[in-house]
């Protein structure tokens, strides 16, 4: 730790379905006027029945998660602040695990559906749907 300018995490964690170890720098940049810039970057690495999920889910989680938490601590610091100004102590709600798993979900969601590298596999999809309802129509009709 380097307070106030930087520090760095360390995670390691063993389960039945795997291992996961990794670390992250953060870097904070007083911006004045209360702003800080907050640069961070890490690794984690993963092993055993996890790691066959695969690499770009893990990423999108992983990348989903950091994500809600930076904008959670973004929030909470913002409610501070505006406490602070009109002379009264706030204190901030962290949102619950349900909504934090929903969060990544919809991310999760938005990688596979809207990535351009998933967009051949859906529209192929969609489209054997479609031929699957007009063959199913036409074969219909054609008994009737």
């Amino acid at each position: 730790e380097v307070p106030p300018q930087s520090y760095t995490l360390s995670v390691e964690g063993k389960g039945g379905s795997g291992f996961g170890k990794g670390s992250g720098d953060v870097q904070l940049i007083d911006e004045g006027d209360n702003t800080t810039l907050m640069k961070y970057d890490g690794e984690l690495q993963v092993g055993g029945t996890i790691a066959n999920v695969g690499q770009r889910l893990i990423e999108t989680v992983a990348n989903s998660m950091a994500k809600q938490a930076f904008e959670s601590l973004n929030r909470s610091l913002k409610a501070r602040l505006a406490g602070e100004a009109e002379g009264v102590e706030v204190e901030y709600q962290a949102p619950s695990e349900m909504e934090f798993a929903a969060g990544v979900a919809k991310d999760m969601a938005a990688q596979v559906f809207f990535s351009p590298e998933y967009r051949n596999i859906w529209s192929t999809v969609i489209v054997a749907i479609v031929a699957l309802l007009v063959g199913y129509i036409l074969g219909k009709s054609g008994r009737d």
